[in-house]
């Protein structure tokens, strides 16, 4: 993959354009006529073997009622007073037995449909009609077959006759009706050519269709010739409901499909099956059709992908190749134009837009440079006055302790020095990061004047843990608070207030507290919101919470929880990063 994005990239724009465009015509098509092949073939086979099973579905029918037919008959045998009497008088003679035996079936019988009907009484004589020169008897073991049943069972197929005609053999006990009288044994013998007739229509005529027993014996098929004869393992037709299989037949890749009549075998007691047996391109005929369709689709797809694709390549490529003759002649001439391009599409016309923005921005941007440049020697001039500004206010105020150490005036003396240390940490260097032990002097400094305004009005406690003081934090986060406990806690509060600071490590942050006990608030009162009260040199508490979250994030902050009448606890909460060279 690799190689091929290198290769890709060794050739023009043109060319990519090309191939891919080409590339995912003919993907998505052939995955498309491939999903369609595999559906059409599912459904092809779905449809082969749903008509399959109806097909052997007729066909059983049509054997039960072929079935029922013989019952029907052999019911009307057994039901037929005179033979009835004729086969149980032991006094009359074999020969006039079977002149008037004949004489009675000839009236009941259909000889087209009917090889002949023989019977077996209880003293072993035989009865035959034997009109299609049938000159067959029943075995002892068909008659022990029979035996323990009172309906009609399948027996077997038999070949007699001098064409050699098959013949399916039916037997059951005969017991005369009008007595319940056990007579003997009757046997009804019909071709094979009839049992076929039964379910002839039903079959396909590309297929070989049969019926089978349950040894795998063929009773019934277009073909004769494999009438009796055993066509494939016997395995073959294990299961139970429709069921088919793979293999060949006769040198073909064929498919046979089973199925059980089930009516028969609860009926009769004989284990009769259809089988269709169809070879395999008989049902794929129509998929290999399809499968030349589709590869004649793919071939016109490809071609008309690429086709699509070289067009699609030239209408992208062409205004690109004019807007890059238009950007080879920026920056050619002094004035910075814009260009604009004909007969281009949206895209193209978007990144024209967007060049012609550039060219405006950068115009733009060239006059806010030279309008900068002309502000920044402002700057230059205003910075350097506000260096000069500072050292001359520490020289008046160092100014004014001397004057105050000389005249002996000590609370001038401290005022002058709190305000010094207050500004050198608040103006120090501009900036933003101060060690926690300079920021608690910048509070007491501010403590120390407001002390000095309201004598005797508060005090103050520090409770900061050791080892902290090298941590460096941002710049004033707690004055303000100390400030606002000041202002509206303890000063609008009647006799002595205190004020705690405290500072502590919790893991990698540091918090700390600032607590009053002075007349507090109600948390949702506006008036004491964060924000509303201003600090120093504009550093108000919303400002303060603002700065954390910005330089520490969401986890950080501050938090004030306010009880009215007993006083307010402010938290802040900042990651501590050590000093190396105080650690």
């Amino acid at each position: 993959m690799k190689w091929i994005v290198n290769q890709l990239r060794k050739i023009n724009i043109s060319t990519r354009v090309f191939l891919v465009v080409s590339f995912c015509i003919i993907l998505f098509t052939s995955v498309m006529l491939h999903l369609a092949q595999m559906l059409a073939v599912g459904t092809i086979e779905r449809n082969y073997f749903k008509n399959t099973e109806w097909t052997q579905d007729e066909m059983a029918k049509g054997v039960e009622l072929f079935i029922s037919d013989l019952n029907m008959l052999s019911i009307r045998i057994m039901d037929n007073d005179e033979l009835g009497k004729l086969l149980g008088d032991d006094t009359i003679s074999l020969e006039y037995k079977l002149l008037k035996y004949r004489q009675i079936l000839d009236n009941m019988v259909d000889w087209n449909t009917v090889g002949d009907v023989v019977v077996v009484d209880k003293g072993g004589q035989v009865l035959s009609v034997d009109k299609k020169n049938f000159s067959g008897s029943p075995d002892k073991r068909s008659i022990r077959k029979i035996e323990s049943s009172n309906q009609l069972l399948w027996m077997d197929t038999v070949e007699t006759g001098d064409d050699g005609t098959h013949y399916v053999r039916l037997g059951r006990k005969y017991n005369y009706y009008s007595t319940a009288r056990w007579i003997g044994y009757l046997f009804i013998y019909v071709p094979e050519t009839v049992l076929f007739s039964s379910f002839e229509d039903m079959s396909e005529p590309a297929a070989f269709s049969m019926i089978v027993t349950g040894d795998a014996v063929v009773l019934s098929c277009r073909d004769k010739e494999k009438v009796g004869s055993s066509l494939f393992d016997k395995s073959l037709l294990n299961g139970s409901g429709f069921r088919y299989s793979y293999m060949p037949y006769q040198g073909q890749d064929c498919i046979i499909s089973v199925k059980d009549i089930d009516s028969i075998r609860d009926t009769l007691g004989c284990d009769l099956k259809t089988v269709v047996i169809n070879p395999k391109r008989n049902l794929y005929q129509s998929i290999l059709h399809l499968k030349r369709l589709i590869l004649i689709v793919q071939i016109a797809v490809t071609l008309f992908a690429l086709f699509l694709s070289y067009i699609i390549s030239r209408r992208i490529v062409e205004p690109i190749h004019k807007l890059q003759e238009k950007l080879n002649d920026f920056g050619s001439g002094d004035e910075l134009k814009p260009v604009y391009l004909k007969n281009i599409g949206d895209e193209i016309r978007e990144l024209e837009n967007t060049y012609n923005e550039m060219i405006e921005r950068i115009t733009e941007l060239v006059r806010k440079n030279n309008e900068e440049k002309i502000e920044q020697r402002k700057l230059q001039l205003i910075a350097l006055q506000a260096q000069i500004n500072p050292h001359f206010l520490y020289n008046t105020l160092d100014t004014i302790i001397w004057i105050a150490k000389i005249k002996k005036q000590k609370e001038i003396e401290d005022l002058a020095m709190a305000l010094t240390g207050f500004f050198r940490i608040s103006l120090h260097k501009g900036d933003k990061y101060i060690l926690v032990k300079d920021e608690i002097e910048f509070v007491n400094n501010f403590v120390k004047i407001q002390q000095i305004r309201f004598p005797n009005k508060f005090e103050i406690n520090y409770d900061i843990q050791e080892g902290i003081g090298s941590c460096r934090i941002l710049k004033i986060i707690i004055q303000p608070f100390v400030e606002n406990a000041i202002k509206h806690g303890i000063g609008p509060k009647n006799g002595m207030g205190h004020i705690t600071v405290r500072g502590y490590k919790k893991g990698e942050d540091i918090i700390f507290e600032v607590l009053d006990d002075g007349v507090g608030f109600d948390e949702n009162t506006k008036s004491q919101k964060a924000g509303e009260n201003g600090g120093l040199n504009g550093y108000g508490v919303k400002n303060v919470h603002e700065r954390i979250q910005l330089e520490y994030g969401q986890d950080y902050g501050v938090s004030i929880a306010s009880i009215p009448g007993e006083g307010t606890r402010v938290t802040i909460k900042v990651r501590c990063e050590w000093e190396p060279q105080l650690q």
